[in-house]
């Protein structure tokens, strides 16, 4: 794989995770919803929510099978949530499903927040949608405690059902060595499946 389709394939993936991971609370809040009215509020085709919904209940912890992190119960008539893994906490503001998670992460020497905020909205009839994610968290370094910052902000235009273009832009700051504020900006074209 070349770096340029690495790029490529990393923000198809990052914006499908957003969309995964901020369908948790939408369901939570919508249980029982048929999947082609999910669809539709998620600016996705019946048989791209299914396959959504499919990978979503295929994540699983190591050691276990599917269903072990995140549990639906689901066909095209009616979706429900049964274990979200403490994706529960959805808030919507402005129109924007957010959704975010705190894990706190344990060392020899420390413990470390991690502080990760996903979203993901579509604009004229899901022609136009952003989604991205903000991740902040400390980290021991240099005989100190670090803040690092990772946000991945995204911008989708739909041209056609399959063929998207946009652009997303990296944004992390390494506190560990002090350098500046690094930014990566990137412009796609997506095909989607």
């Amino acid at each position: 794989m070349t770096p340029r389709s690495a790029r490529m394939s990393s923000s198809r993936l990052s914006t499908r995770l957003s969309r995964l991971l901020n369908m948790v609370p939408y369901f939570l809040a919508n249980p029982g919803i048929s999947a082609a009215e999910a669809a539709e509020d998620l600016g996705v085709t019946t048989k791209q929510l299914m396959n959504d919904l499919n990978q979503l209940w295929m994540c699983g912890l190591p050691g276990y099978g599917p269903g072990d992190l995140i549990d639906l119960s689901f066909s095209e008539e009616s979706v429900e949530v049964t274990f979200s893994a403490g994706i529960e906490y959805p808030f919507q503001w402005k129109g924007i499903w957010l959704t975010s998670q705190l894990y706190l992460r344990y060392t020899a020497s420390s413990v470390d927040p991690l502080l990760t905020l996903y979203w993901w909205k579509g604009f004229l009839n899901y022609r136009l949608e952003i989604a991205g994610d903000v991740s902040i968290w400390t980290q021991n370094a240099g005989g100190s405690k670090r803040f690092y910052f990772f946000a991945e902000p995204q911008l989708w235009y739909k041209f056609l059902q399959q063929l998207s273009a946009g652009t997303k832009i990296n944004l992390y700051y390494p506190a560990d060595t002090e350098g500046p504020l690094q930014i990566a900006p990137t412009v796609a074209v997506r095909w989607r499946l």
